[in-house]
């Protein structure tokens, strides 16, 4: 498991510095920022700053990559990659919430299953999102389709994507927007 984890991209600096592109890190702090502060807003009581930073933090730093090795999995199969990118999805799209609501109520979440599909819905969306990428010479594309993935086309590629960026996040509005209290006024 542990030579495993030097070839990992997730825990290689190159994908850190794929994440770190600038129309990243603003859609994260936009993204993060709607989902720490809408909790209170919402008809979901176990939705709190803490869940909501806390899987905004893991989907973020997380999803991209799970996306991009599940993708590869289809040339290159591995069980113990479909493994980890399974915990490390579920784990972040669910088992940390329920473990947090057990700690915090002392009883496991009644909306466990709910949640689970729903966050895992954005979790996969999140990955989409943050791997989008375009080149002149191939226009719109998904960067783990890429051999030198994780890796980003240098620019600013959100002038060439952000219809595509604004279909995402209608489908992500999809999965929260629901919960808010307007409607069940």
């Amino acid at each position: 498991m542990l030579a495993l984890r030097g070839r990992l991209e997730l825990f290689q600096s190159r994908y850190w510095r794929f994440l770190a592109k600038p129309w990243k890190l603003i859609t994260f702090i936009l993204s993060g920022g709607f989902f720490i502060l809408a909790g209170r807003y919402t008809i979901d009581f176990t939705w709190d700053y803490l869940t909501g930073g806390m899987m905004s933090i893991l989907t973020y730093t997380t999803a991209p990559w799970a996306a991009g090795t599940l993708w590869r999995l289809r040339n290159q199969f591995s069980l113990l990659r479909l493994w980890l990118v399974v915990s490390v999805w579920i784990f972040s799209a669910s088992w940390c919430y329920d473990l947090y609501l057990l700690w915090r109520d002392h009883a496991y979440p009644f909306s466990w299953f709910s949640n689970l599909i729903a966050s895992s819905c954005l979790y996969g969306l999140a990955g989409i999102f943050w791997n989008l990428d375009w080149s002149p010479q191939r226009g719109a594309e998904l960067s783990f389709t890429r051999k030198d993935w994780p890796t980003c086309n240098p620019g600013l590629v959100w002038i060439h994507l952000w219809w595509i960026m604004a279909i995402i996040m209608c489908g992500a509005a999809l999965f929260s927007v629901p919960l808010l209290k307007i409607w069940y006024r």
